[in-house]
């Protein structure tokens, strides 16, 4: 391995816009348009010129497909989408592309965890690097540390190092909150699980899946004022979680439907990104069980 192709690596887990940015930074490039033409001269690109996913794939010494599953959200946009199945599983419309690539929603800022930035500094040369499971809406907290991430104060801080950003602590959630909400832990276990899967979950199946676990929920519950999905995550989830992930959530009154929850139940379809996940964790009684279920 040449030095170059050292420096190329991808990371585990490492996001597509973070390893981007961390290349810049190795490659001491201002644009990426200026490391693409880097990456396309020391790996000879061809005359007419690859996507930007193409370009970096090749640099980091993986297919196309690999390089999608395993640094983009594209399992988790897939879990949700509405659109066509792609011919290509590891392909998507330019509608979700960018926020496969980029893997957070518009405005929303950066997230790590301090353990495993020591941990990279320790063990790949002070590098540290960008995770795109802590940039997964309603994950709070480390699935490998438990520990609360912490936000970057720049929105730019893809052009950046983890440690070597300016930051600030999230005030989210509080790490001793984490026992008390096993929902919130069987979200976390679930979205990880999603994003291990050797190909994405389609939405038809989660929907079938959310079908078949809601009919056993409720021929189960006695009490018919819970016949609605939306009320029976209210005990189980904190308000401030809710609030913070499903804005909308703050209009929900007891007895009363909320689009955001229960339309996911109504039409066994996927709803929005965080909405699935949690309906899925209200349902079932563990991670283990959510996937295997959409094996």
């Amino acid at each position: 391995m040449t030095r170059f192709q050292a420096f190329t690596r991808c990371m585990p887990d490492e996001l597509y816009a973070g390893y981007v940015g961390r290349l810049m930074h190795l490659q001491l490039c201002f644009t990426q348009k200026e490391l693409r033409q880097q990456l396309m001269e020391a790996y000879n690109g061809d005359p007419i010129e690859p996507d930007s996913i193409d370009t970096v794939a090749r640099a980091a010494g993986k297919s196309r497909a690999d390089f999608v599953q395993q640094h983009t959200i594209i399992p988790y946009v897939r879990m949700t989408s509405r659109e066509p199945e792609p011919k290509d599983h590891h392909r998507l419309s330019a509608k979700h592309m960018d926020l496969a690539i980029v893997g957070q929603r518009r405005g929303m800022r950066l997230r790590y965890c301090p353990e495993c930035v020591s941990a990279d500094e320790k063990g790949h040369n002070g590098l540290s690097w960008w995770r795109r499971m802590h940039q997964i809406g309603g994950v709070d907290w480390c699935p490998q540390h438990r520990t609360v991430l912490r936000v970057a104060r720049s929105l730019k801080a893809f052009e950046g190092l983890p440690g070597q950003i300016a930051i600030s602590d999230s005030d989210s959630v509080t790490a001793d909150s984490l026992s008390d909400w096993p929902v919130l832990d069987r979200y976390i276990a679930y979205m990880e699980g999603v994003m291990k899967r050797p190909k994405p979950a389609r939405h038809a199946d989660v929907g079938q899946l959310i079908g078949h676990r809601l009919f056993l929920a409720r021929s189960q519950c006695s009490d018919t004022r819970q016949y609605l999905l939306s009320d029976w995550v209210l005990p189980h989830v904190p308000r401030q979680w809710l609030y913070s992930h499903i804005p909308s959530f703050s209009k929900k009154r007891e007895g009363e439907a909320f689009s955001g929850i229960d339309k996911v139940a109504a039409t066994h379809t996927a709803g929005s990104q965080t909405a699935i996940g949690l309906v899925l964790s209200i349902l079932c009684e563990s991670a283990d069980e959510m996937l295997g279920l959409l094996a």
